[in-house]
């Protein structure tokens, strides 16, 4: 469904038109009754002020339908640089809304106001389905490739599944790296300014740095056992192993503005992309035409990052069959390790978690959980951040009792930095994969595994197939085979509804008791039941 275009001259029933045409295209979606209510009133306020502004006879040309892989209501009008989106809220919070893609964009270009509000990302099933038929067709052509003669299976794989399968990796290294530095990058100059931030932001942030090394640490002390990783045949003693981490901590600080990226060292870009974050930040308007070319290297990035990973299911078609006809099909039949080790870790830490909250805020574990238990419900459904937040901060607002003031960036902002349960799945492969292909681990490695996955739970790009770069960065950190990747594809259908559900489950909890410790908590609506 492509946008469909509409010039109308902005009279009341002209909105109504317009609302009506976006519930028509919510119902056909399946949206649910809360979240397509939201979308509209959204929609018919950005009108009405844009009414506001221009008068009774304002022109403005409206498009609803699918853009870029997602359902959208773009609206555009001439006149003045005018922005309807902005509220009295902070402008970084805002900003960190339409990083979610839940709150409208406003752009100006070409003497042309331009705004868009997303309706619904694009349904999940479309690349799930491609990817179940990409399995099925190279599992019936692996078999079918042993009634063949090696001759053919050898040429076939040489001349057209090989070129094909590198030719995809080349592309995805080519641009993860710039992909997760512009989204570092535009993430940080989303907060606005560092005076709005305020203390009690920065205060949240530490919290949410810290909380997610503690889970890293938390889940390689679990996996490696679990896993079979021996420790005690590290070369080195302690000395020679504390100057090894020392060696790798620094670095990842880079040495030159050009290597990092000519080399593909994303952590490097990482550091880079904070170091001039912060720096733009800081220098506030003065730098307002690099913060919009930042924006825009984030949406070409984007939009070039997205194009890859539409062919996610040729790559797995591809390296299935390569790995059957070369014989190495046998990894495929161990992808039950990593689940089986995954959840009881996640589920451990979940509960964990649940109980120091309700300890510190001297709230009963069974009333808690009750309470958080339907956003992670739709969470874990839908496998969308989007679709559940205005359930996760009515919950937390009238359920729990989170203060306004720290809510309204605390969510926003942890929505989009805030995955305890990515960490914990990267962690996991890292020792996974290390086992299977039989790697050396030392300590400085699990030290490299705990702060790669960190930094890359936290620089997941918002984009379709965005987890399948973050897994090429961290196997290419860790000294992986590209063949780990097609099977961390694979289970990437799982745990995409796993780490969504647990995500936001954590991040309310955490809410809830920083909100205590922060005396940004009413108690009695905590403590009361339903």
């Amino acid at each position: 469904m492509a946008l469909t275009w509409k010039d109308l001259t902005l009279t009341p029933s002209a909105i109504e038109e317009i609302s009506a045409e976006i519930q028509k295209l919510l119902l056909k979606l399946g949206t649910e009754r809360r979240e397509m209510q939201r979308i509209r009133l959204t929609a018919e306020e950005l009108l009405i002020r844009i009414r506001e502004k221009l008068g009774d006879n304002a022109e403005v040309r409206a498009g609803i339908g699918r853009q870029y892989g997602k359902y959208v209501l773009n609206l555009r009008y001439g006149g003045e640089p005018f922005d309807p989106t902005v509220t009295n809220e902070d402008d970084w919070s805002v900003n960190i809304l339409k990083t979610l893609g839940i709150a409208p964009a406003w752009s100006y270009r070409m003497k042309t106001n331009r705004v868009t509000l997303t309706l619904r990302d694009r349904k999940k099933p479309s690349s799930l389905a491609g990817i179940l038929i990409a399995v099925a067709a190279a599992v019936i052509l692996g078999f079918a490739g042993g009634a063949m003669p090696d001759a053919v299976t050898q040429a076939a794989d040489t001349l057209l599944i090989s070129p094909l399968m590198n030719a995809f990796l080349g592309l995805l290294n080519t641009f993860a790296g710039l992909m997760v530095g512009v989204t570092i990058c535009s993430g940080i100059l989303g907060v606005g300014d560092t005076a709005s931030f305020g203390r009690l932001g920065k205060g949240v942030m530490l919290r949410f740095i810290v909380i997610l090394f503690i889970t890293a640490v938390f889940s390689l002390a679990g996996a490696a056992p679990l896993m079979g990783l021996d420790l005690s045949a590290s070369s080195g003693g302690g000395e020679m192993q504390a100057a090894k981490i020392s060696e790798m901590i620094f670095g990842i600080l880079p040495h030159d503005p050009v290597g990092p990226f000519l080399q593909g060292n994303t952590l490097q870009i990482i550091v880079i992309a904070v170091i001039a974050g912060m720096g733009l930040l800081y220098l506030g308007e003065r730098t307002a035409n690099i913060h919009i070319l930042v924006e825009e290297a984030a949406l070409l990035f984007g939009r070039i990052t997205s194009g890859v990973c539409a062919f996610i299911p040729v790559f797995v078609f591809c390296a299935l069959v390569h790995q059957f006809w070369s014989g190495s099909i046998g990894t495929m039949l161990t992808l039950w390790k990593p689940v089986c080790v995954y959840t009881p870790l996640i589920i451990v830490w979940s509960a964990a978690m649940i109980i120091i909250t309700a300890i510190k805020t001297k709230c009963p574990p069974g009333v808690l959980f009750k309470k958080i238990l339907p956003p992670f419900a739709v969470a874990f459904s839908t496998a969308s951040s989007m679709s559940v937040f205005g359930l996760s901060m009515d919950v937390c607002r009238k359920k729990l009792g989170i203060n306004e003031s720290l809510l309204k960036f605390g969510y926003p902002i942890g929505a989009v930095v805030f995955m305890p349960s990515a960490v914990i799945h990267l962690c996991v492969l890292a020792c996974y994969f290390a086992n299977e292909y039989a790697m050396e681990v030392s300590v400085p490695w699990l030290v490299m595994a705990a702060i790669t996955s960190v930094l890359l739970s936290v620089a997941i790009p918002p984009i379709p197939g965005a987890m399948l770069i973050v897994y090429s960065v961290l196997f290419a950190q860790l000294g992986m085979p590209p063949e780990a990747l097609v099977i961390a594809a694979a289970l990437d259908i799982l745990y995409d509804h796993l780490n969504t559900g647990f995500d936001i489950l954590l991040l309310i909890t955490e809410l809830t008791r920083t909100a205590g410790a922060t005396h940004n908590l009413d108690r009695d609506v905590l403590l009361q039941k339903d």
